[in-house]
């Protein structure tokens, strides 16, 4: 692989934080405006970023071309599609109305155009958070399906060596450079292998997708389908 996931998960952690300061910050309209156009741009990068990585793996086009099919057919995914193209190629942000209670927070809306004649019910910020949920169910699936190619923690694993027709000193040659640098008298091949994955840098944002979407990276990955 010639990038990193990383670039992913980076993508990712940008556009939660844009995310989470609309909530923030959703006083005034011109900080929720600028808070939006931030995330959606982001977060547009996000499927950009996945492809760059992945197109190298055989079975990443087709793999992906149903997800984009998915994509396609979701009305909150075409809506900020529509909506990142006006804001980016024209300018035009359609965030123009709010309405509070006395004791609530403004909720702000969506306004159609000409160019989108079909807005989100749902309030501003939730809409983006739906939109987050769907791509953030993505990249966790790309870590389900493609863990051993862009997850160091999955890779460096006995299954998988095993699998690949390598050993644990292998893996020492791949990652510090010596063969057997962890065979240190009375530590197991368990202790090895974890010491070897304490060295490298796995999934960045299992924490945003235990908060989000109540779930982690953990194990190998399936057959990709």
């Amino acid at each position: 692989m010639t990038r990193s996931f990383s670039l992913v998960d980076h993508k990712v952690a940008e556009t939660e934080f844009f995310l989470k300061r609309i909530s923030e910050h959703n006083r005034e309209i011109f900080c929720v405006r600028c808070y939006v156009s931030a995330f959606v741009t982001s977060a547009r990068s996000i499927s950009y970023s996945i492809q760059a990585v992945l197109r190298e793996i055989d079975v990443f086009k087709d793999w992906y071309g149903k997800r984009q099919l998915n994509l396609k057919e979701d009305s909150i995914a075409r809506f900020f599609h529509k909506f990142r193209n006006i804001n980016h190629h024209i300018g035009e942000n359609i965030i123009n109305h709010g309405i509070s209670g006395p004791d609530s927070p403004i909720k702000w809306f969506f306004s159609p155009t000409q160019e989108i004649t079909h807005v989100p019910r749902d309030d501003v910020e939730t809409a983006c958070r739906h939109y987050f949920l769907i791509l953030l169910e993505l990249v966790y699936q790309c870590y389900l399906d493609f863990g051993t190619y862009i997850d160091a923690h999955q890779y460096y694993t006995p299954e998988h060596f095993k699998g690949i027709g390598k050993t644990i000193d292998d893996a020492d040659q791949e990652v510090i450079g010596i063969p057997s640098w962890t065979a240190v008298p009375g530590i197991s091949d368990s202790d090895r292998w974890q010491m070897i994955r304490n060295t490298v840098i796995g999934c960045e944002i299992n924490h945003i997708f235990d908060e989000y979407l109540n779930k982690t990276v953990t194990g190998l990955p399936r057959t990709p389908q």
